[in-house]
């Protein structure tokens, strides 16, 4: 049988290579968690970046929203409308 496809396709390694096609073509369990697993590991830099990221931009808005809490404790209000006035006419 393997002297007639060797024959008929030019070469003796015709049914291995079919069967390694077919073998590539089904996808298991066991390689799509080997599969997931790869790319967990790929993604763990990125979420450390990305929680970094986050830590820095909430530092920020947080800092600045107690800055402004802080000054609004010392700012004067009172004049507030006149001060408005002249940085419209400038």
């Amino acid at each position: 049988m393997s002297r007639l496809w060797s024959t008929l396709f030019g070469t003796n390694n015709i049914v291995e290579l079919g069967l390694s096609l077919i073998d590539r073509a089904l996808y298991t369990d066991q390689e799509k968690a080997d599969q997931k697993e790869k790319m967990l590991r790929a993604y763990e830099l990125f979420k450390v970046v990305q929680r970094f990221l986050a830590i820095m931009f909430c530092s920020t808005f947080l800092g600045l929203l107690i800055l402004l809490v802080l000054v609004s404790f010392w700012l004067d209000t009172t004049d507030l409308d006149r001060k408005l006035y002249i940085v419209k006419i400038y």
